[in-house]
């Protein structure tokens, strides 16, 4: 992945700190798997996207996918 892309994950954590946010562990998953070359960003959004629509919360969400690699 990119020096671009973790970059932009920088700001946009610093962006949400500054507003008392911090990266939730399904966003660390996810960031993950993107720089690891596992999903796209779009792909995520879709899935998750799919995934809300269907069951109505993302509980379960990383867990139901192919590309998720638990952290042992």
């Amino acid at each position: 992945m990119s020096d671009t892309t973790l970059d932009v994950f920088a700001q946009v954590d610093a962006i949400h700190r500054i507003e008392g946010f911090e990266p939730t562990e399904l966003q660390q998953q996810i960031r993950a798997a993107i720089l690891a070359g596992s999903i796209t960003s779009a792909q995520a959004a879709r899935e998750m996207s799919a995934y809300a629509a269907e069951h109505h919360t993302l509980d379960g969400f990383l867990e139901s996918r192919s590309w998720f690699k638990r952290k042992d």
